[in-house]
């Protein structure tokens, strides 16, 4: 009663201010206030999906960096131990695909950057086939140790289409203060590694050189000389 009798001693100009006040404030709490929460759960539903994205990529990188590490620990237990002497893992691949090897000489190490040498083994075949040499290199390459086939000089002879003179040089990688254990060459397709990673020096073959020449025993045949020679980094 008291507020009412109060309002009632207002002048008439006064109440329509009061009413429009009034009005203004229904106003606002059936349309603002609606509004208001509306805007409030759009933030916060776009701050959500920030942070979800943001998980996501967290997620990928973390995936990210366990391949890394995989590769890492690839490459650190493919240099734990340095390859067998290459002379008796050359050997070993030859003769389980039917080829002699002759002759055989070690070349002298070099260093490759600052954590790596690199020793080389040339041997030279006679009389070989295209398919027993495919896969002689083949299992050179699968023995899982840090090797290379650094040098591939084929030379046809005149005794048939499939009678080549090889001299074939692999180069094995060695990590420093890591010294060899004997010879024990593998030829299973054990999983050599990655090409990519840290602290390993790349294997690959670089360009190579086709020379025309002449064969053995005064053939006609022009001779097909393939050379190839690989430094790590």
């Amino acid at each position: 009663m008291s507020g009412a009798a109060s309002v009632t001693k207002l002048s008439p100009r006064e109440q329509r201010m009061l009413a429009v006040l009034g009005l203004l404030f229904g106003l606002f709490l059936v349309i603002g206030l609606p509004v208001f929460l509306f805007l409030q759960i759009k933030d916060a539903r776009a701050q959500n999906e920030a942070f979800r994205k943001a998980l996501r990529q967290i997620d990928r990188a973390d995936e990210a960096l366990g391949e890394q590490k995989k590769k890492r620990d690839s490459l650190a237990l493919r240099y734990a131990s340095p390859a067998p002497p290459l002379g008796a893992l050359i050997e070993s691949a030859a003769q389980a695909n039917g080829i002699d090897v002759p002759e055989s000489k070690d070349r002298p190490t070099l260093p490759r950057g600052k954590r790596y040498t690199e020793r080389m083994t040339v041997v030279k075949l006679r009389n070989v086939g295209l398919l027993a040499l495919g896969k002689t290199l083949e299992r050179i390459e699968q023995s899982g140790h840090p090797v290379s086939i650094t040098l591939l000089h084929v030379k046809p002879r005149s005794e048939g289409p499939d009678a080549y003179d090889v001299d074939l040089g692999v180069s094995a990688y060695d990590k420093k203060g890591v010294e060899a254990e004997g010879p024990s060459p593998s030829a299973g397709a054990e999983d050599g590694g990655v090409d990519a990673g840290v602290g390993r020096p790349p294997l690959r073959s670089p360009p190579t050189r086709v020379d025309a020449g002449a064969p053995d025993a005064g053939a006609s045949t022009p001779a097909a000389s393939a050379s190839s020679r690989g430094q790590p980094l």
